[in-house]
């Protein structure tokens, strides 16, 4: 590739040709661009010629790509770059090509690549390529999800995972399953779960949560929390632990503020996390009574009973709160500017009065949580 066309030439001059060589780029054919893609990729002499620099081919590729700025000229460089593609032979000598072209398919998604992107996904021919730190195949999972995450690649994922231990590959499959916006990502972590470890691969499973967290919110996390976690339990309860560990310290901590704007099954998540491993204050518990304004109150009272008997557990005879109604004293009687407050008591230090007729769900909550006193809890795999 030469570099005929560069600023030390003048202003004037280097804008001048390179309109030119963007006005012959505009009306390539599919196969002229196939042609000079191929150039472009394999550092082959260009024409016309565009200064690369010392860029990687990808990047200019994409940035020429824009600079054409004509629908027609955009689409017939994805014909050029899927037939390209498509008769690039996966093998270890293509794989820098292969790299950029993979990356340039994820950036210009042409319709006219997707047969042959899933053609190459489902013969997993690209499996054992690796280039810049990168699998190939990992790659072009995440440039085929650009355009759609449908019923096939889904099932291509469950496939092209079943009995694989490689801990990096199925985070990428994380990744892309995320992108649906529901419960997918959750119903595959059990694939995931028993490979993380402490170090690089505890800190690659955090930060895919975390992306998955932003793509699907918390509802569905809660439901697999409460679900399939529940169940890893049962038959790998270190691991849980450790997961839970993980969860709890870099991904849902409790911090006050934060939960006040957040999604109330951000909250009920938390409560169910650091039930047994922090105490609990008046607002605390507030806060997670309140929640049951926008989800359902038997949830509200699982988490409240959760975190009544886990500390109960930790505190032995000592009761976690206590929900107190001023209305009246031991002898009957309360002044008359008490008689319409309740009292949510964790200690002697400890305490919140509230007005009752503008909490009368979150003392009904609160009292009902604590009515099973003497009995056992609804739900004991938490505690």
């Amino acid at each position: 590739m030469t570099n005929d066309i560069t600023p030390e030439s003048g202003d004037a001059e280097y804008d001048s040709r390179l309109a030119v060589a963007y006005d012959r780029l505009r009306i390539f054919s599919s196969d002229d661009w196939a042609g000079w893609i191929a150039n472009a990729i394999s550092s082959r002499p260009l024409d016309p010629d565009i200064p690369f620099g010392f860029e990687d081919p990808h990047i200019v590729l994409i940035d020429i790509f824009h600079q054409l700025q004509d629908k027609e000229a955009q689409k017939r460089f994805g014909q050029g770059l899927a037939r390209l593609f498509e008769a690039t032979n996966p093998i270890a000598e293509n794989s820098a090509e292969l790299y950029c072209l993979i990356q340039l398919i994820a950036h210009v998604n042409p319709i006219d690549a997707s047969r042959a992107v899933r053609n190459r996904l489902a013969g997993r021919l690209l499996m054992p390529l690796h280039y810049a730190s990168q699998n190939l195949h990992s790659l072009l999972l995440m440039a085929a999800s650009e355009s759609c995450v449908d019923d096939s690649l889904i099932d291509h994922i469950y496939v092209s995972s079943e009995g694989v231990e490689d801990l990096k590959y199925l985070l990428v499959c994380l990744r892309v399953l995320s992108k649906t916006g529901d419960s997918e990502p959750f119903a595959f972590l059990h694939k995931i779960l028993p490979l993380v470890r402490e170090g690089v691969g505890a800190n690659q499973f955090v930060r895919q949560l975390q992306d998955v967290l932003f793509r699907t919110g918390f509802r569905h996390m809660f439901n697999w929390y409460q679900t399939e976690l529940t169940r890893f339990g049962l038959t790998s309860p270190k691991q849980a632990d450790f997961v839970q560990h993980l969860i709890r310290t870099h991904i849902q901590t409790w911090d006050y503020d934060t939960l006040c704007k957040a999604d109330p099954y951000a909250v009920l998540l938390a409560a169910y996390l650091h039930a047994g491993h922090r105490g609990f204050t008046s607002r605390d518990l507030l806060l997670i009574a309140t929640s049951s304004i926008r989800i359902d109150e038997e949830l509200i009272i699982q988490a409240l009973q959760n975190l009544w008997y886990s500390a109960l557990a930790h505190q032995q005879n000592s009761p976690p709160w206590r929900v107190l109604d001023l209305s009246n004293d031991a002898t009957g009687y309360s002044p008359p500017s008490r008689r319409t407050f309740f009292e949510i008591q964790t200690t002697k230090d400890d305490h919140l009065e509230l007005p009752l007729a503008s909490y009368q769900l979150e003392f009904r909550l609160l009292k009902d949580a604590t009515s099973f006193g003497a009995g056992q809890p609804r739900s004991k795999q938490f505690i």
